[in-house]
C-alpha cells in the first residue's frame, strides 16, 4: 500500500534509436534549442588577474511549475568595462520539445557585474524557486513572485555581502524546517594591491609569466547563514564554518556521517579541502571542521591539493556517500571514499579516476547515473587558468575536452570516449539535470568568452528508472536533504541504491533535485525507504518507468534511518 502523500504516475522509459549500450553520449543542442548566450569573463587572449579565471556557473530550475527545467546562466564581465558594454546573466524558459526562450528582461533577472555561482531554494515554502547568485560584489538574491517575475531582495534579506562569493548552498542546518545557507568565498581581491603576471613569486606557472594568486594573496572566510522564520536570514559567527580562511570555490551538502543531518564539505583552492559536520541539535546551528581527522583535508600524500568543484554520490553500493573532488592540472582528481561513520580514504589511483585526469584542470563535476544501470557515472569538465600554457610549453592546453567515466559496477571507473565532450573549450560550471524529460541527466556547461554546452544525454539506456519529485512539509518544501534507499525483492543479489536530493555540487552550479534511480536489470516492484530531513520516515512502493511525487506526511513514525 502506497503511503499517504504518494502520489505515482507512470512514465514510458527508454529511448529509441540510442546508440549501442556499452557507449556515453551526449549531443550538443545549444544553438538549435535556442539557447544562445556568450559568456563575457575577463580577457580572451591573456589574463592578467586572478578575477578574471574563475569564470561563472549555471542553474537548472523549474521556475514557473511548468513541470520542465529551466535554464539560468550567470554572466561576468571585463576589467574596466560598466554596464553599458558588459552582458546580462539570462533565464531561457523551457517551452518543452527541447525548445528554449529567453526571458531575461520580461522576467526581472538582468544584471550585470562579477557573477559567479548560482544556488536555489524554495524560500519561504511558497512553492517558487527563488534564485542567489554570488559575485565579486554584493550577491543578488531573486525572489520569485509566482507570477514569472523576480525581485532582487538581497539587501532586505541580509544576504548582499560584498565579498567574493564563489560556492553556495541552501540546506536546513538546523533542523527547524527553515532552509539556511552557506557562501564560500575565495579571495580578498583588490586590484589596486595585486600585482601583474611576472611581478612577484606567486605570479609563475613552470617558468611562465601568469597572473597571480590564488598563494600570495589573503583568502577571504566562508559565510554561514540561518534561516528565520520572517524570511531574512542572519549571519552566525559562532561556529568552525568560516573560523579558517581559506581560498574556497566548491560547495556541497549531504549526509557525510549517516547521523541524519546535512554536513558541509568546500573544495578548497591550495589550502586544505573542509569537512564541516553538524553537531547541532534540533534548532541549533553547530559544525565542527573534521577535515583532516576524517580523511579528506590533503590528498593520500598529505598534500593540499587545488580544488574545483566537488560532488558526492554512493559510488560503490553500500549506502554511503562518496566525494570527488576536481583539482588543478599535473596532479588528479580525488575520490575520497568512504569508510562508514563519517571516514573517507583517498580512493582515486585504485578506482580508475587519478591517472586520466593528470593533465586536466578540472572545474564543473557530477555524479550521475548516465546509462541507467543502477551505478553512478562521473562527468568533469576542464579547462586551464592560464592562456600562456598553449602553443606546446607543458602539456596541457588552455582549452581542454571533458572526461567522462563510466561505473565499471563495482565502484571503480573506466574512462570512456567523451562523445559530445570532446571538443576543447575553456569549460567552468556544470549543472546537471534532466530537461527533456527522458529519465536521463543533461549537462550544461559555462563556456569562458563563448556560447555554453547544453549536451543532451543520449546514452543508450541500460534498463528502466523511477524518480521522485519531493515536496516537504516539516523539512523545507523544495525537499532537499531527503534521502532515499531503493530495495527489489532480491536485496542479497541486488543491495539498496542510496540517493540524496540536492542541488548543491558541482562547481558553481544548482542542480536538478529530482532524484532518479537507474534500475539496470533489476525488476520491480521495489520498496522505497524515505528519510525526509526533519526525521519523518515514509516508505512507498513503486514500479519501472514510474515518476512519484512524493509528500512527506504530516504524520510520521519517529526518526530513524534507511
Amino acid at each position: 500500500m502506497r503511503a499517504p502523500g504518494a502520489v505515482c504516475v507512470l512514465l514510458a522509459g527508454g529511448l529509441a534509436g540510442s546508440p549501442a549500450p556499452g557507449q556515453i553520449r551526449f549531443t550538443e543542442v545549444a544553438d538549435a534549442a535556442g539557447v544562445r548566450f556568450v559568456n563575457m569573463y575577463g580577457g580572451v587572449a591573456t589574463k592578467d588577474y586572478i578575477l578574471e579565471t574563475t569564470g561563472t556557473g549555471a542553474a537548472w530550475f523549474d521556475y514557473d511549475e511548468d513541470g520542465d527545467l529551466d535554464l539560468f546562466l550567470a554572466n561576468g564581465t571585463r576589467l574596466g568595462y560598466d554596464e553599458s558594454l558588459s552582458l546580462s546573466s539570462a533565464l531561457f524558459r523551457n517551452e518543452g520539445g527541447e525548445r528554449f526562450v529567453e526571458v531575461t528582461g520580461p522576467a526581472g533577472l538582468e544584471s550585470y557585474g562579477w557573477a559567479q555561482g548560482v544556488a536555489v531554494v524554495d524560500h519561504g515554502d511558497d512553492g517558487d524557486l527563488d534564485l542567489l547568485v554570488t559575485r565579486y560584489g554584493p550577491n543578488l538574491f531573486f525572489e520569485n513572485r509566482g507570477d514569472g517575475t523576480f525581485a532582487e531582495r538581497g539587501a532586505g534579506l541580509g544576504l548582499d555581502d560584498s565579498r567574493w562569493g564563489t560556492g553556495a548552498a541552501f540546506g536546513d542546518f538546523d533542523g527547524d524546517g527553515i532552509s539556511d545557507l552557506i557562501v564560500v568565498n575565495y579571495v580578498d581581491f583588490r586590484l589596486e594591491d595585486t600585482p601583474g603576471p611576472g611581478e612577484a613569486p606567486n605570479c609563475f606557472f613552470l617558468g611562465i609569466a601568469v597572473m597571480c594568486g590564488p598563494k600570495g594573496l589573503p583568502p577571504a572566510p566562508a559565510l554561514l547563514y540561518r534561516g528565520l522564520p520572517d524570511g531574512r536570514f542572519a549571519a552566525v559567527a559562532d561556529t568552525a564554518v568560516g573560523r579558517e580562511r581559506y581560498f574556497g570555490l566548491g560547495v556541497v551538502t549531504g549526509d557525510l556521517d549517516g547521523d541524519g543531518d546535512l554536513d558541509i564539505y568546500v573544495a578548497n583552492d591550495q589550502t586544505p579541502n573542509a569537512f564541516y559536520r553538524n553537531d547541532g541539535a534540533p534548532e541549533r546551528m553547530a559544525f565542527t571542521e573534521v577535515g583532516l581527522a576524517a580523511g579528506v583535508a590533503y590528498n593520500e600524500d598529505g598534500r593540499a591539493q587545488a580544488g574545483m568543484g566537488v560532488d558526492l554520490g554512493d559510488t560503490d553500493a553500500d549506502g554511503a556517500l562518496d566525494i570527488v573532488v576536481t583539482n588543478f592540472s599535473h596532479d588528479y582528481n580525488t575520490l575520497y571514499r568512504s569508510a562508514g561513520d563519517g571516514w573517507y580514504l583517498d580512493d582515486s589511483w585504485v578506482s580508475g579516476l587519478a591517472e586520466p585526469s593528470f593533465p586536466y584542470l578540472g572545474w564543473g563535476a557530477g555524479f550521475r547515473d548516465l546509462d541507467l544501470d543502477g551505478w553512478l557515472d562521473l562527468v568533469v569538465v576542464n579547462g586551464h587558468v592560464y592562456p600562456e600554457v598553449d602553443g606546446g610549453v607543458t602539456e596541457s592546453d588552455y582549452a581542454q575536452r571533458g572526461l567522462v567515466f563510466r561505473n565499471r559496477g563495482d565502484g571503480t571507473f573506466a574512462e570512456t570516449p567523451p562523445t559530445g565532450l570532446g571538443a576543447p573549450r575553456v569549460y567552468r560550471g556544470a549543472a546537471f539535470g534532466d530537461f527533456d524529460g527522458d529519465g536521463d541527466d543533461d549537462v550544461v556547461a559555462t563556456v569562458m568568452n563563448a556560447p555554453p554546452a547544453l549536451l543532451r544525454n543520449d546514452t543508450a539506456p541500460a534498463g528502466d528508472f523511477v524518480e521522485f519529485r519531493l515536496v516537504g512539509r516539516g523539512s523545507p518544501r523544495d525537499g532537499v536533504g531527503t534521502r532515499l534507499a531503493l530495495e527489489g525483492e532480491d536485496s542479497v543479489a541486488a543491495p539498496p541504491l542510496v540517493r540524496e536530493s540536492r542541488t548543491s555540487g558541482s562547481y558553481l552550479a544548482a542542480n536538478d533535485p529530482r532524484v532518479r534511480f537507474g534500475l539496470g536489470g533489476r525488476a520491480g516492484p521495489f520498496r522505497v525507504r524515505v528519510r525526509w530531513l526533519s526525521g519523518c520516515l515514509q516508505e512507498v512502493v513503486t514500479s519501472p518507468g514510474s515518476t512519484t511525487l512524493l509528500v512527506e506526511p504530516r504524520r510520521c513514525r519517529p526518526a530513524g534511518l534507511p
